[in-house]
């Protein structure tokens, strides 16, 4: 057994993720696209990686799930999966919220950091954070609001950082063209990006004993159109 092996599920947006983490360092991470809501990929996917890593999910000592925003059915299959594979192993299992872990990693950049992920068409859901004297905190609430109210909305481009999956070239060009400057971001692979913010929060959390509960409630910025 590794020391301190952690499974991570991620499922907020169409990009899904899983993640085999023990050791200090990622082990085994898959990444795949879905058109729907994960179900039929992601068992399939963690059972890959377990096998490559000659794993069983008792030899875990927790599981971190992403619990949103991001898609109603998607959040929901990462949940399910999450709650049932902790439950079966008798294992801790915690949430994360998914803007926050795409911004997280970035906390040391003495910006504000300013983090968005998809929220349906024309839509997109963000937040932003700052690391200061006080620590990580937010700065902005979550929100979900359309991409010509979220572009007029922001206040200090010139000081803010922006990442995440819902920063798309489309997003960046019609900032930096109402604000008249280049735009200050993160290259770097977003869905990666999320999954160091959720290894860091989430095993922290799992290590401080923190909502420690297998009722994991999705985070949802507005309410789904089923239930």
């Amino acid at each position: 057994m590794k020391n301190n092996q952690y499974l991570i599920i991620d499922t907020s947006t169409k990009t899904g993720s899983v993640c085999i983490y023990a050791n200090g360092e990622i082990q085994r991470v898959h990444i795949w696209g879905s058109k729907n809501n994960h179900t039929a990929e992601l068992l399939p996917a963690i059972k890959m990686l377990m096998d490559l890593e000659s794993t069983r999910i008792s030899e875990f000592n927790g599981i971190v799930v992403s619990i949103g925003p991001g898609g109603f059915s998607a959040i929901r299959t990462g949940i399910a999966v999450g709650q049932g594979l902790a439950m079966g192993a008798s294992l801790p299992i915690v949430g994360v919220n998914s803007l926050e872990t795409s911004a997280y990693s970035l906390r040391h950049i003495n910006k504000q950091i300013c983090s968005l992920i998809p929220a349906g068409r024309e839509n997109i859901a963000w937040c932003t954070y700052a690391m200061d004297s006080s620590g990580w905190r937010i700065i902005t609430e979550e929100k979900i609001t359309k991409i010509s109210e979220f572009v007029k909305s922001q206040s200090s481009i010139e000081n803010t950082c922006f990442c995440g999956e819902g920063l798309t070239p489309d997003i960046v060009e019609l900032l930096e063209a109402h604000y008249k400057i280049e735009l200050l971001r993160v290259e770097d692979s977003p869905v990666l990006a999320r999954l160091k913010g959720a290894i860091e929060i989430g095993i922290n959390l799992l290590s401080s004993q923190e909502n420690l509960t297998n009722n994991i409630e999705p985070k949802y910025l507005r309410p789904p159109s089923i239930t």
